[in-house]
């Protein structure tokens, strides 16, 4: 009966150690983001399986490692682009109707007010893009807009999606956000 109750209390042990590390490792990628703000601090965060991702891009013809564009037509279009891994991959999110709308429901491509991309520009393959418009199993998540201030030019939100593809592998983004100032 002794050796049950070793047994058990190993194995509780190894399972909470196991979850405490997955805590750590995630507090780490966590704490690497920006802080969530609204007030055009131009930056851009999330979570690409389990990895912060910020801006980042110095090498040479490299874009701008944050852009962003809005569009007065169709009730307001708002579009940022993060480049990541020094350029070299990005993340991507379209919203449509923000003058309207400010909360998203990212659902394959059913929802046409909303498009999520991810990026990898050293891939040569069909897999170099997937998202809404590319090739993709199912896609869905959420997007808030948490400040639309086009006087001032400030675009703050946040996101989460998941792509999942048949040959691509699967991308969980989480805990995004994005504050910009045009």
């Amino acid at each position: 009966m002794k050796q049950i109750q070793s047994y058990l209390v190993a194995v509780l042990l190894i399972a909470v150690m196991a979850t405490c590390k997955k805590t750590d490792s995630l507090d780490a990628e966590l704490a690497k983001l920006p802080p969530i703000t609204q007030t055009g601090a131009k930056t851009f965060g999330c979570l690409v399986n389990g990895k912060a991702v910020t801006p980042n891009s110095s090498c040479i013809n490299c874009p701008p490692p944050l852009i962003a564009d809005f569009d007065f037509t169709n009730n307001g279009g708002f579009g940022i682009i993060c480049y990541y891994d020094n350029g070299k991959r990005s993340v991507i999110l379209g919203l449509d109707s923000i003058l309207t709308y400010r909360n998203y429901v990212i659902k394959d491509s059913t929802n046409k007010n909303t498009r999520v991309s991810i990026t990898n520009l050293n891939d040569t393959s069909i897999c170099r893009r997937i998202g809404t418009f590319y090739p993709f199993e199912a896609i869905e998540g959420k997007a808030q807009l948490t400040r639309v201030d086009v006087p001032n030019g400030i675009f703050s939100g946040t996101f989460e999606f998941t792509i999942k593809t048949k040959n691509c592998g699967n991308y969980e983004v989480t805990n995004g956000r994005f504050d910009y100032k045009f």
